[in-house]
């Protein structure tokens, strides 16, 4: 799980071989705080299928903005490049799993 940069996104994430999960966040975000260990946890157990990668909104909004993310923590899963699940709110490691099993 590492962060990404308006620079690198196309590298780390439109570019990226297999799915992506994108953790859109802030400081000062308690949800989003809260699914810190969740995602850890998440990158752990599946670090051969699935790239885990924040983004900081308040260091970079436009990439909040381009993806619509109006909510935080919001989690937007890509793959190909392309944009296909927009999961809002804080989320259980067991139903963030239930909705990612498809792409994984």
């Amino acid at each position: 799980m590492h962060q990404t940069t308006e620079q690198q996104w196309e590298a780390d994430v439109l570019q990226a071989e297999g799915p992506v999960l994108v953790d859109f966040w802030a400081e000062w975000c308690g949800p989003c705080k809260m699914m810190e260990p969740i995602l850890a946890k998440l990158a752990d157990q599946y670090a051969e299928r699935l790239a885990v990668i924040k983004v900081d909104v308040q260091a970079f909004p436009e990439l909040a903005m381009r993806y619509d993310v109006l909510n935080l923590p919001t989690l937007a899963l890509f793959r190909d490049g392309e944009l296909v699940e927009l999961l809002a709110g804080y989320m259980p490691l067991g139903v963030l799993e239930g909705k990612l099993k498809g792409y994984l």
